[in-house]
């Protein structure tokens, strides 16, 4: 499957609400007009609507099981650096390069996120999370501003890390 971009992702969360019964019709024609990020707001404010549902959802959708996909971006990104950061949820990187995986890092995942020091070594920095990890997942309004606003000590973790990176 193509994941085809955020704006894809968050339509396909609204078709699934759709089938699951819930009432999104009013949200759908959103999508054309305004960016992904507020769609997701006013999914995430709207209480009716079941999270555990849509990081299921969310989940599912981003395993890249089928082989078929085309990864030769990511192993010419893998190429140009040792270190790579991405906001992706997916596991394109590693499906692309499967050793990858021993180095990949996201909030919450301290240990793995303090061997950036050493310039040689490799790192996948997941900065907005992992989708085999929902927890770690940076989705809705909420999770950008804990992330980005908050002195929480993973979050301050993992911006001092792609603060030293650079």
């Amino acid at each position: 499957q193509s994941l085809k971009g955020w704006g894809n992702l968050v339509e396909k969360i609204l078709e699934h609400l759709k089938e699951e019964g819930h009432e999104v019709d009013a949200l759908i024609p959103l999508l054309g007009k305004y960016d992904p990020i507020d769609v997701l707001h006013l999914i995430e404010k709207d209480k009716t609507l079941p999270k555990t549902k849509i990081y299921k959802f969310t989940k599912d959708f981003l395993d890249l099981n089928d082989d078929k996909n085309d990864y030769s971006l990511h192993e010419k990104i893998i190429k140009l650096s040792n270190k790579i950061i991405t906001t992706n949820y997916d596991t394109a990187f590693e499906r692309a390069v499967p050793s990858l995986r021993k180095y990949k890092a996201y909030k919450g995942k301290n240990y793995e996120l303090t061997t950036h020091k050493d310039a040689h070594s490799k790192l996948l920095f997941k900065l907005h999370g992992c989708f085999e990890d929902v927890e770690s997942m940076v989705l809705f309004p909420t999770n950008y501003e804990k992330l980005y606003n908050n002195p929480e000590k993973d979050a301050e973790h993992s911006l001092l890390v792609l603060k030293n990176i650079f």
